[in-house]
C-alpha cells in the first residue's frame, strides 16, 4: 500500500490524494471519499491501479486512514537533555538540514 496525504476535496465529491510513492496525484472517487468521510489534510495508506479508460491517470480502489507520520526530529527535540555534546551537534546539523 502507498501513502499519502488527502490534497483537494471537489465540490463534486470526489479528492485527490499527494502520493509519497509517486510523481503525480492520486484520484480518488466520491464512493471512497463519502465512505470514508475523507477531508483535506487527512493522512491515508491506499491501493491504486491505472484508469482502464486513460493510463495517464491513477485511482485509488481501496484506502484507510491512518495517523500523521512522526517526524523523527520532533522526537528527539524531547528528549533534547538526555544528548551529550556530540549527539546535540549532530541534532543541530539535521535541524538546519531540515530546514534548508
Amino acid at each position: 500500500m502507498d501513502k499519502g496525504k488527502v490534497k483537494t476535496i471537489h465540490d463534486k465529491g470526489f479528492g485527490f490524494i499527494s502520493s509519497d510513492a509517486l510523481d503525480k496525484d492520486v484520484f480518488c472517487p466520491p464512493n471512497i471519499v463519502q465512505n470514508e468521510n475523507l477531508i483535506e489534510g487527512d493522512y491515508v495508506e491506499f491501493d491504486y491501479e491505472k484508469d482502464r479508460r486513460d493510463s495517464e491517470k491513477i485511482r485509488v480502489v481501496q484506502l484507510n486512514k491512518i495517523d500523521a507520520p512522526v517526524n523523527p526530529l520532533f522526537e528527539k527535540a524531547l528528549k533534547i537533555d538526555q544528548l551529550d555534546a556530540k549527539q546535540y551537534d549532530v541534532f543541530i546539523e539535521e535541524v538546519k538540514h531540515y530546514v534548508n
